[in-house]
C-alpha cells in the first residue's frame, strides 16, 4: 500500500540570478520579492486543488519567516491550508512544520483543532523546533526557546507538545513547567456565569476544581470578576479537534536525538532528502527506539511495520525533490539550474551533508548539479526514470512492502503554471504506475463537511 504527499517549500517565483557575490539571489528588488510574496499563498491554493484532484494524500506546507532570499516564505501554513479546505475532498493537511518554540501551545492547539474541524478531520500536524536564528530568536525568545540554548530549547519543546496533547484531549486542565503556567497563579476570574457553571450537577468539573476561592472573600458584585480573590486554576481550551483523541503528529527529523523522542513519543518521522543509506540506518534507529518503547500509538494500536505501516499510517516518510520532462511537461536543465540556485540558501545551515554518499554526513560538501546527480536524493528525468527511481526506493528503503513517500515540486524561480503542470502530470501518469507495482494505493476518506448554506433563496 502506497501513499504519495507533496511537500510545498514556498518559493516565490522571482528567476534566481548570480550575483557578484558568487551565490543566487532573487533576480528582483525588495519591492518586487514583496509582491510575488502575496502571489505565492493563492497558487498554494490552487496547486492543493489539483494535488486533491489526481488523488494525492497529504499537501505538507513549511513555516518560515523573513526569508527575501526567495526560498521559503510561509507564515500561517495552516490558514493557507484553511483556504483550501472547502475546495478539496480528500487531501489531508500538513505542516512540515509548525516551530513550536515560536508559538504559545494553546493558541497553536486551538487553531490546529480548527483546521481539523473545518476539513473534517484532514489535519496532520507536523512540528519542529526550528533552526534558522533570525527567525528562532524573535519568536522563540519570547517562550524561552531561543537558537543560543539548544538545551533550553528541548525542554521548552517537550513542554509545548505535552500542552498541545492536553489542550486536545483534557476538557479540563491545568500545567505548571519550567516555561509555561497555565493558567498563571495569579488570574482572577470571579465571574458569575462560569461560577453558576460549575455549580450545575454533572457538568464535569466543580467549583473547588476550577477556583481557588479565598474563604473571607466578600467582594460586591461590581466588577468582581476582576476585583474578587477568586483565582482560576485551570483552563478549559475550546475547541479540540474532531479527530480522536487527537491527530497524528510528525516530527522533521534529522539528528539521533530527534529521531528517538519521535520515536518514543509515538509521533511520525519525516526525513527531507536523505539519501536511501542514510534514511536506511534512520529508520531502523527509529524502529528500534519504539520498540524499546513499547511501541506509542496515539490509538493504541501496538507494533507496526518497519519504515510505514500503511493500515496505521504510523512510521517514517521519505521526501524527495522531483522534476519530470516528458510529453512537453518540464525542463530539466531549467530544474537543476533552479535547484543549484536554491541550494546557495540551504547549504549554509549544513543541509548538504544530506548529499554524502554512504551513511557519512558532511556538512561541508559544497552544493553543485553534479553532487545533486549523484546524491540518490533527486527524483528528475523522463516518466520512466521517475517510476523505476521510486520503485528502487520502495525496495531498498520499504524492503517491498508498504511506503510513503512526499514530492517537491515547486521551485525557486519556476512558475506557478509550471509547479501545477509537475502536480497533475505526476499524479495522472506516474503514481498510478508504481501503485500498481507496489500493492496499491492507500484509500482516501472524503470530507463530510458541507459548506452550503442551509437557506435557499
Amino acid at each position: 500500500m502506497i501513499e504519495f504527499g507533496i511537500f510545498d517549500t514556498s518559493a516565490i517565483d522571482l528567476p534566481p540570478k548570480l550575483s557578484s557575490a558568487g551565490v543566487y539571489i532573487p533576480d528582483g528588488t525588495l519591492v518586487q520579492i514583496h509582491e510575488r510574496t502575496k502571489e505565492l499563498f493563492n497558487a498554494q491554493v490552487r496547486r492543493m486543488v489539483v494535488a486533491d484532484r489526481v488523488g494525492f494524500h497529504t499537501y505538507w506546507i513549511d513555516e518560515h519567516h523573513f526569508l527575501i532570499e526567495g526560498s521559503e516564505i510561509s507564515p500561517n501554513p495552516f490558514l493557507t491550508q484553511a483556504a483550501a479546505v472547502p475546495l478539496t475532498k480528500g487531501l489531508r493537511f500538513g505542516q512540515l512544520s509548525n516551530i513550536l518554540p515560536w508559538h504559545h501551545p494553546v493558541r497553536l492547539a486551538e487553531q490546529l483543532a480548527q483546521l481539523d474541524i473545518m476539513s473534517g478531520g484532514r489535519c496532520e500536524v507536523g512540528v519542529g523546533r526550528g533552526y534558522q536564528p533570525r527567525e528562532t530568536e524573535l519568536f522563540g525568545y519570547s517562550y524561552g526557546g531561543s537558537q543560543n540554548d539548544q538545551e533550553k530549547n528541548y525542554v521548552m519543546f517537550e513542554e509545548a507538545l505535552e500542552i498541545l496533547i492536553k489542550c486536545w484531549t483534557e476538557p479540563s486542565f491545568s500545567y505548571h513547567g519550567q516555561f509555561f503556567q497555565i493558567p498563571p497563579g495569579w488570574v482572577r476570574w470571579n465571574h458569575p456565569v462560569t461560577r453558576a457553571l460549575t455549580r450545575e450537577p454533572n457538568f464535569g468539573r466543580t467549583e473547588s476544581q476550577v477556583f481557588d476561592i479565598d474563604p473571607n472573600d466578600n467582594t460586591p458584585n461590581v466588577l468582581q470578576y476582576l476585583q474578587g480573590k477568586v483565582l482560576l486554576r485551570e483552563l478549559s481550551v475550546l475547541p479540540q479537534p474532531l479527530q480522536k483523541p487527537y491527530p497524528q503528529i510528525m516530527e522533521s527529523l534529522m539528528s539521533a536525538r530527534s529521531i528517538k523522542l519521535a520515536a518514543r513519543h509515538g509521533f511520525n518521522g519525516q526525513f527531507i532528502f536523505v539519501n536511501p543509506e542514510k534514511l536506511r540506518l534512520a529508520r531502523d534507529m527509529f524502529y528500534e527506539e519504539a520498540r524499546k518503547a513499547g511501541f506509542p500509538d496515539r490509538l493504541n494500536r501496538g507494533e507496526f511495520k518497519r519504515g510505514w505501516d500503511g493500515a496505521r499510517r504510523r512510521g517514517i516518510l521519505s521526501t524527495y525533490p522531483i522534476h519530470v520532462q516528458e510529453k512537453g511537461i518540464g525542463n530539466l536543465n531549467k530544474a537543476w539550474e533552479r535547484e543549484r540556485a536554491a541550494w546557495d540558501h540551504f547549504a549554509v545551515f549544513g543541509f548538504t551533508g544530506l548529499f554524502g554518499k554512504g551513511t557519512t554526513f558532511d556538512p561541508t560538501i559544497k552544493p553543485s548539479i553534479e553532487v545533486f546527480k549523484e546524491s540518490g536524493v533527486f527524483l528528475f528525468g523522463s516518466g520512466q526514470e521517475i517510476v523505476d527511481k521510486l520503485m528502487q526506493l520502495h525496495k531498498d528503503v520499504f524492503d517491498g512492502q508498504d511506503m510513503a513517500v512526499c514530492l517537491k515540486m515547486e521551485q525557486f524561480g519556476a512558475s506557478h503554471t509550471e509547479t501545477e503542470e509537475q502536480i497533475q502530470y505526476i499524479g495522472e501518469e506516474i503514481i498510478p504506475v508504481v501503485a500498481r507495482a507496489c500493492g496499491g494505493l492507500a484509500p482516501r476518506e472524503d470530507s463530510k463537511v458541507d459548506f452550503r448554506p442551509e437557506i435557499n433563496r
